[in-house]
């Protein structure tokens, strides 16, 4: 199981059985706190606990003064032992204090119980398999459960959430994979192990906002956000080798590159790195350079092609495991290989801020749909913007009228049900007839919201962040790279979701509260852009490649001997790439058990 993780942590490896034999633990070390060997995992303090963990606790420094004044002493300068002391010392309360992103587990030999924690918003993964007989087996990623014998097994269910409705895991069941009977522990979950061998899995951290928004001035909200940004890069910047940064030209990449530039202890330019595409409506070069301009960076960019694709997209799925959505996966997994290449562990990236601020202009439908049922003259002005500043007409429909006014979500969905009974849903003439009818009951994993608060939320929770960070975290450790985070500090996070949603979506602009923060710490041009574009790569033409068109056709025929489509016509590329690229993964498991 450790050498199937051998790229998450290439600098060492470890391992631990308590007295009875019950529990073992491996460990492969990604070395960035403390190198020394006193930072090896797993962990032991004295001959009672013992602790495997995957990620960083940012706040160890501030950690690790609170137990020294304890009384507490500490042989290393890691983190990983500010979580060993405070777990042993603070139980499941220690999770309470942590700013941080991480996965571990920790054994109590003398009350023989583990004790295993995902961090709230499920930066770093947890997998695990319950068999009765054979009790608990988990790890950072599937292919290592796999490596101990566990067949790998795709889960129809799943395959037909994705086929049917493009819903990837996080969407269709938050605790499910694409492979049987293989869970992952949600975002803000543990999971225990008492000495009896029951397992059990509890929530520790909600995100939730208060009844009424917070009563703030927008000049107060402003500078409060970027207080909260500038400790939380001030944390994530703690590292003992080499550290840089992703930026795409955007105004949350653009903001942390900034920030590092300020704060960083360091004489030395720092080191960003971007994509960049051939084709002028994709690329954000024009925007790079205004961010670069505006600091002392060192740049380094790559220019992912359809042969790229065509060239990784087995090797890039073999670390993802699962589909993923776009070949926009590609941009990240380019920039990590790079920043591998020049000897930086440790990027900062601006993933997150969409999602707590409202970065995504389809979100103000959610908003103007509020704003219909609650303040008719504030929708009509807050319509009205958005056209002019988009360029687009926002129709108010009958049924979005009696959407607004009369049902509730979970009407929306019975009426859902209703028509599906009534009609021949189009994944019907995609999908194998057997395969569709087997599946069709499984309600469609589409949410409804009445308001913007909703929406952030379910975006935060299950469909659209998880999926993110998902990509992140493979990408980067497939090159044993670290990504972290500032957008997702808890308190930071807490704060944008206490703030009226006006604050987020005003006057047509999206991020308005977050452009109000970080105006005048990067270019004025860039922090009140209207475009948006991201990572967003010429799909349609790299799908047109050649040796792509060749695997799309041979992808079908395997789907079709699988049982899965209709025939060799159907089915979009992108989905049968992907559902392809699934069982080829498996089929790698089952050779290697074999």
């Amino acid at each position: 199981m450790a050498d199937a993780l051998r790229h998450r942590g290439p600098d060492g490896e470890g391992t631990f059985e308590s007295r009875d034999g019950r529990i073992q633990l491996g460990h492969r070390r990604l070395a960035i706190l403390d190198t020394t060997p006193a930072g090896a995992q797993p962990m032991r303090l004295g001959d009672r606990y013992a602790l495997v963990f995957n990620g960083e606790i940012y706040n160890y420094i501030e950690l690790r003064q609170v137990l020294e004044d304890s009384g507490h002493e500490f042989r290393s300068r890691t983190d990983t032992e500010v979580l060993l002391v405070a777990l042993a010392t603070w139980g499941e309360q220690a999770l309470e204090r942590l700013d941080g992103m991480f996965a571990f587990a920790f054994f109590d030999e003398e009350e023989g119980r583990l004790f295993c924690a995902r961090d709230r918003f499920g930066e770093k993964p947890f997998f695990y398999r319950e068999t009765p007989g054979d009790g608990l087996i988990f790890a950072s990623e599937m292919k290592a459960i796999f490596a101990a014998g566990v067949p790998a097994e795709p889960d129809p269910r799943m395959l037909y959430f994705y086929l049917a409705y493009g819903a990837l895991n996080e969407a269709a069941a938050p605790d499910r994979t694409f492979f049987r009977d293989i869970r992952s522990l949600p975002p803000g979950h543990l999971l225990t192990v008492e000495r009896n061998g029951r397992v059990r899995t509890r929530r520790y951290y909600d995100l939730v906002s208060p009844r009424e928004p917070r009563e703030i001035e927008a000049d107060a909200a402003a500078r409060r956000i970027h207080e909260l940004l500038e400790r939380s890069v001030t944390r994530r910047l703690r590292s003992d080798v080499p550290l840089g940064s992703s930026l795409s030209g955007g105004i949350d990449s653009t903001a942390i590159v900034s920030l590092i530039d300020r704060l960083a202890d360091s004489d030395q330019p720092l080191r960003v790195f971007s994509a960049r595409f051939n084709d002028p409506e994709r690329d954000e070069g024009p925007w790079i350079g205004k961010a670069l301009a505006s600091v002392r960076a060192e740049p380094h960019e790559t220019r992912p092609t359809a042969v790229d694709l065509a060239d990784t997209l087995s090797h890039v799925f073999f670390h993802q495991e699962e589909p993923f959505a776009s070949a926009s996966i590609l941009a990240q997994w380019k920039v990590m290989e790079l920043a591998g290449k020049t000897g930086v562990t440790v990027l900062l990236d601006g993933q997150g801020a969409d999602e707590i601020f409202a970065g995504y202009p389809p979100q103000y439908r959610s908003r103007l749909l509020e704003l219909y049922r609650t303040d008719r003259d504030l929708f009509a002005v807050e319509r009205q913007a958005y056209e002019a500043r988009h360029g687009r007409t926002w129709p108010l429909s009958f049924g979005m009228r009696f959407f607004a006014d009369a049902l509730s979500p979970g009407a929306v969905r019975l009426c859902g049900r209703v028509r599906r009974s009534l009609t021949t849903p189009g994944y019907m003439k995609v999908l194998a007839p057997e395969f569709a009818e087997e599946h069709r009951d499984a309600p469609p994993p589409f949410v409804t919201f009445r308001t913007l608060d909703d929406a952030l939320r379910h975006r935060m929770t299950q469909q659209g962040l998880p999926a993110l960070l998902r990509y992140a975290d493979r990408n980067a450790m497939a090159f044993a790279r670290e990504v972290r985070l500032p957008y997702l500090c808890h308190e930071l996070v807490e704060f944008a979701f206490s703030l009226p949603a006006g604050m987020k979506l005003r006057e047509g602009w999206t991020k308005w509260i977050l452009r109000r923060a970080v105006d005048g710490l990067i270019p004025r041009e860039i922090a009140w852009r209207e475009d948006k574009l991201g990572y967003e790569p010429p799909q349609d033409d790299w799908l047109a490649d050649p040796q792509i068109v060749e695997r799309t056709r041979a992808g079908r025929e395997l789907l079709v001997g699988a049982g899965v489509l209709r025939d060799a016509e159907a089915g979009d590329a992108w989905p049968v790439l992907m559902a392809s690229e699934l069982f080829a993964f498996a089929d790698k498991f089952a050779e290697s058990a074999e």
